[in-house]
């Protein structure tokens, strides 16, 4: 839906300079007598502007109402993105509690038996990330510094 709108609101400014093409291609200024194209093409485009303002204000508002359409679609989109993925956090860490408790049980853990749609691999490495984070907020806890950490925390997260 998304690009459906940003397709429309780029055909829209398509659709305006091709509104000021048709006035160079109609030669509106061509009894101005301007020698310089460049200055003839802006004298083309002003006269076609004034010309023809109700049209280039319809566009106008054709495209500000498909940007803000766009605007609230996007919107739309990073919301169930962001509960997408909070909801992928939950059950990761689900997942990791069952895993875990498992492995201490000496039992195997197939995610997929268990209503999941990780694999071991991903439980495991989500396991070491979150080991990883803890451990480097206690490292951030005392400023990096090794022999605080080893003297607060005991030894150095493998």
């Amino acid at each position: 839906m998304y690009a459906g709108i940003m397709w429309r609101v780029n055909r829209a400014n398509s659709v305006e300079d091709s509104m000021f093409t048709l006035g160079l291609m109609e030669n509106v200024a061509e009894n101005l007598n301007l020698d310089h194209p460049e200055v003839h093409n802006a004298a083309s485009n002003a006269k076609t502007f004034r010309q023809e303002a109700a049209a280039f204000d319809r566009v106008s508002l054709y495209t500000q109402r498909l940007v803000n359409s766009a605007n609230k679609v996007l919107k739309q989109l990073k919301d169930c993105q962001a509960e997408r993925r909070a909801r992928e956090r939950q059950l990761i860490d689900e997942a990791t509690r069952i895993y875990q408790f498992l492995c201490m049980q000496e039992k195997t853990f197939d995610p997929r038996e268990n209503g999941f749609d990780f694999s071991l691999a991903q439980i495991e490495s989500h396991i070491t990330r979150e080991h990883l984070r803890k451990h480097s907020a206690n490292a951030a806890n005392v400023d990096f510094n090794r022999l605080r950490y080893v003297k607060e925390y005991g030894n150095l997260a493998a």
